[in-house]
């Protein structure tokens, strides 16, 4: 991509033409996402989605690792390209790549030794051990795959091929629900049928993605002298924060499964999963917005056009919290029909996933506005500052609520310990975030002055 079209064209252009790819496909995404939890209702009833819910964190694991390092590289790519640093750009894709597939392999390897342990760890009991193990076997066996892809959408995205994205995470999307409802309605495979399609969706998604390394349009490749340690460090930092609010989102929902099973029935487990699905749509739809800002702000930081880099921040929070408070405005008119669609024949299910709904998703236009600033942070190289807020948003709080709020309010403080972190979180990031635009406004009004003192006509005097 010729990165003057990031530097000198519109910002609200540039961020529709990668927005709207990038929306569909999570979408798309998250479509199959439900998909999956309505098979899984339909075939196996509630201890499948107790199951389900329980064996979630291993695709928090997977995307944690896939934005770590798809994150990580995009924005040490976009931030070099917009200093002129192309080959560095080729340098961090390389290593980008190796590290993925040996953090996949390594994973594999790892939970294919000490499978039930980590599923009683997640959580299983020995009632639910038996479906947690069959669902995880086939998504472990295919976990590399899965990594690469979430590495390759990233990058992809970022080098300007925002539609091939869109292709690939809509046909994998598409074909997961059609071997779902042959593997788990038709065929009865149950969660090993729902399990195995995932997989394989997987692997599809990744197949395509790599077609893209064989485009005439691509502005990325593999060098053999790759190895950079300075450019490492600066890739693993910029990725941080995106990983850890990945994997504090897995421990979330751990520490969520031991609170609601302190306090509450196993059904309410099963209420969980529900929120837990439409939260990861919801949530999914929200980063979407995010990393389609990436590369117009890292480019734009990397050449210190940070007039270019605000605007490009204001835009993104505008669309992002207008969609939020029109998602939660739907959740407030329409909660008994959403919860319907995965607790269908079961009104005791239905009722207590229509009342968790509402006070979980009270949380959506804040996640909304800390999701922005988390990938804002993370744009500009502040990875540090990004990860300290990660870990506050989406663990510390999360914790000091579930350890204050259900003694107040029962089984609602559960559901709103995510209002409770976000808003605090909030509170926190919004002074630091003013202070990073102040400064950036400084060094832009340094530099103007120091370009007109070098630049003082001769007025020919002696």
């Amino acid at each position: 991509m010729d990165k003057n079209i990031l530097l000198q064209q519109r910002i609200s252009r540039m961020y529709l033409r990668f927005l709207i790819p990038t929306v569909i496909g999570m979408v798309t995404q998250s479509v199959y996402c439900l998909a999956d939890v309505y098979f899984i209702s339909a075939g196996t009833g509630a201890n499948g989605l107790a199951a389900l819910n329980i064996a979630m964190p291993i695709f928090t694991i997977m995307s944690a690792i896939g934005l770590w390092v798809g994150v990580g590289c995009a924005t040490t790519m976009s931030v070099s390209e917009g200093a002129g640093c192309i080959e560095d750009k080729h340098k961090v894709f390389t290593m980008a790549m190796i590290l993925a597939a040996g953090a996949g392999i390594v994973l594999t390897l790892g939970e294919c030794l000490f499978l039930e342990p980590f599923s009683r760890m997640l959580g299983a009991t020995d009632a639910l051990l038996p479906d947690v193990l069959t669902y995880l076997r086939p998504i472990i066996l295919l976990s590399t795959f899965n990594i690469i892809g979430w590495v390759l959408q990233i990058v992809i995205r970022a080098d300007n091929a925002p539609g091939l994205v869109m292709g690939a995470t809509v046909v994998s999307s598409l074909l997961n629900i059609v071997l779902d409802y042959l593997f788990v309605i038709v065929w009865r495979w149950g969660l090993f049928g729902a399990s195995f399609a995932t997989a394989l969706s997987s692997c599809v998604s990744c197949a395509w993605l790599c077609s893209y390394y064989f485009h005439r349009e691509r502005n990325i490749r593999f060098v053999k002298n790759c190895w950079n340690g300075k450019l490492f460090r600066r890739m693993i930092g910029n990725g941080a924060a995106s990983a850890m609010l990945e994997t504090s989102a897995g421990i979330v929902i751990i520490l969520f499964n031991y609170a609601i099973l302190n306090i509450a029935a196993p059904i309410y487990l099963a209420a969980y999963s529900v929120i837990t699905n439409i939260a990861y749509v919801g949530k999914g739809i929200l980063n979407g917005f995010a990393q389609a800002v990436q590369p117009i702000i890292s480019t734009n930081h990397g050449a210190k056009l940070f007039h270019r880099v605000h605007h490009s921040l204001g835009i993104a929070c505008l669309y992002t919290v207008s969609v939020a408070l029109i998602g939660y405005g739907i959740i407030l008119l329409f909660p008994g029909q959403i919860a319907g669609i995965f607790a269908k024949g079961d009104q005791t299910l239905l009722k207590l996933a229509e009342h968790g709904i509402l006070l979980y998703f009270s949380s959506f236009v804040l996640t909304a506005t800390n999701t922005i600033f988390m990938y804002y942070l993370q744009s500009i190289e502040k990875g540090r500052l990004s990860t300290l807020f990660t870990i506050i948003r989406g663990f510390l709080l999360i914790l000091v609520g579930l350890m204050i709020l259900p003694s107040w309010l029962g089984i609602d403080g559960v559901w709103l310990c995510v209002t409770f972190a976000e808003g605090i979180t909030l509170l926190i990031s919004l002074p630091f975030i003013y202070k990073q635009i102040r400064q950036d406004k400084k060094r832009l009004l340094e530099e103007e002055d120091h370009e007109k003192s070098i630049c003082v006509p001769d007025l020919g005097i002696e």
